[in-house]
């Protein structure tokens, strides 16, 4: 239903996003939102002039970037939690390794028909 890109944020402003994105999604009565993260590159800067999409896969961390191991944290965490009611990694063609599909919870007395 809808998109938020976090990527190339720090950790502070992509949870204040995060928490603002989700609180609208599900007053909008959203119920699919795809959460770009970034892949987290390990050698290279965000500010690099070459675009992350033409890295190569050895220029991302392993393990993830800080905002792609934080978003599943955040998720379970007692703000959000309420709010969401699954997490998953996205599709190759939604971002892969650097999104996520985050579901919502529907509002209560609220059914679409």
């Amino acid at each position: 239903d809808s998109r938020l890109d976090l990527h190339g944020l720090d950790r502070e402003e992509a949870y204040r996003r995060l928490c603002r994105h989700l609180t609208r999604a599900t007053q909008r009565d959203e119920r699919l939102v795809l959460v770009i993260t970034g892949k987290g590159g390990s050698r290279l800067p965000q500010d690099a002039p070459l675009p992350a999409a033409f890295r190569r896969r050895a220029d991302f961390a392993p393990e993830g970037g800080v905002l792609r191991r934080l978003l599943p944290l955040w998720l379970e965490g007692p703000e959000l939690a309420p709010l969401v009611q699954a997490c998953e990694a996205a599709a190759q063609h939604d971002g892969g390794t650097g999104a996520f599909y985050v579901l919502l919870r529907r509002t209560r007395g609220h059914q679409r028909m």
